[in-house]
């Protein structure tokens, strides 16, 4: 039911559902933080950074947390296609220290290909990089061979084609790279160029030849 009310939202009302993740701090700071304090005329905010805007340590510590809350079993069952849950895992891995930020990464890369429910978000698109950009070599690796079959739809898309770039940029195993991205990749240009992939083959003997003018 969330899932579809964010759906049907405006941008100002997604600020408002999404808010409700920050927990019971988010009011506190509403009340005494000097970045909410800023926001507070402006109505929901458009970024957890602007709440933390000005806050202790503490409070902080308290809205990461509550963040975390919400998102940890999300991960753990991958549940990744809702806008809103790409939206918050994005500002989360944002604001959240690196320790976390490592764990939320680890659990997604667990889910392998449920990674890519995500992608065709801007926000999600976004999350994916950052796992491959920050996450461990295991990780890139898990989140690589999640992509195995679906490479050239992603790079197709005009989010996730920056997962691939990603994928490309930050992965160290090139064999991998190679078998699943480039492979993937080298099968759809030629497929689309109607070109044979070793010039010549089936592809090649099937082209009717011109015939030879008559002599006369």
């Amino acid at each position: 039911m969330l899932v579809d009310l964010y759906d049907a939202c405006s941008s100002r009302q997604r600020d408002g559902l999404a808010s409700e993740a920050y927990g019971r701090e988010f009011a506190l700071l509403g009340e005494g933080g000097a970045g909410a304090a800023g926001a507070a005329g402006r109505g929901p905010l458009s970024h957890v950074r602007v709440l933390l805007e000005g806050a202790d340590a503490a409070k902080r510590r308290a809205v990461v947390a509550s963040l975390q809350r919400a998102l940890e079993p999300v991960l753990e069952k991958g549940l990744l296609h809702p806008p809103i849950t790409h939206r918050l895992l994005r500002e989360y891995l944002d604001v959240a220290p690196g320790s976390l930020v490592a764990e939320a990464v680890d659990t997604l890369a667990a889910t392998g290909g449920n990674a890519l429910k995500m992608v065709h978000t801007a926000d999600g698109a976004a999350c994916a990089c950052a796992a491959l950009a920050y996450g461990s070599a295991r990780d890139r690796k898990r989140l690589v061979k999640g992509m195995k079959g679906y490479v050239a739809q992603t790079a197709a898309n005009e989010h996730a084609h920056a997962v691939v770039s990603t994928a490309l940029t930050a992965t160290d195993d090139t064999a991998l790279t190679g078998k699943v991205i480039v492979g993937e990749l080298k099968v759809r240009i030629f497929s689309t160029a109607r070109f044979p992939l070793h010039g010549g083959g089936a592809d090649a003997r099937a082209r009717p030849r011109n015939k030879p003018a008559e002599a006369r």
